[in-house]
């Protein structure tokens, strides 16, 4: 809703009779007419349409009052929300820097400090592959082959195995 001026409040509802008595009658044209006769209005007369333009133009003032202060809002929320961002960036990167020096600090100690393995509790058993690997090796090694032939014949030979699973 836009607050109109008083002229305009007068020009609506007798601009089309103005067109109805002169329609050959440009836009130009109606509006000189139209315009003399708010001229020739008394001031008592013009009182109902400024009075009708001053309420309008509150009420238009109010909601783009309204509006303004909505938008400063949610201007400084996000301008909260990118200063909170930048700050979790920035603790994250520090963060990650004295881990980085304390790990760069620790480094001999975390070699040596494995966790003690118990001596009672079971291995987990050898997966396919590396039973397969095992009972193959020692007749490649007896080729002479080297360990990455070794390593290549096998991952080869288990493939082809795998393949003719999946066909039978």
């Amino acid at each position: 809703m836009f607050a109109h001026q008083a002229f305009d409040e007068l020009c609506c509802p007798c601009r089309f009779q103005v067109k109805e008595e002169n329609p050959e009658a440009d836009f130009k044209d109606v509006s000189s007419t139209l315009g003399a006769k708010w001229k020739a209005l008394s001031a008592e007369e013009k009182q109902p349409y400024e009075e009708r333009y001053r309420q309008e133009k509150e009420a238009y003032l109010q909601v783009v009052g309204q509006e303004k202060r909505e938008a400063e809002a949610m201007k400084l929320l996000e301008e909260q929300q990118m200063q909170w961002t930048a700050k979790e960036l920035l603790d994250q990167y520090l963060k990650f820097r004295q881990e980085a020096e304390e790990g760069d600090c620790n480094k001999g100690k975390r070699k040596n400090s494995k966790k003690d393995k118990d001596p009672s509790k079971p291995k987990q058993p050898m997966s396919a592959y590396f039973v397969y690997s095992q009972e193959r090796r020692a007749a490649l090694v007896a080729e002479k082959k080297n360990v990455p032939e070794v390593m290549d014949l096998l991952s080869y030979n288990i493939s082809i195995v795998s393949m003719r699973a999946h066909l039978c």
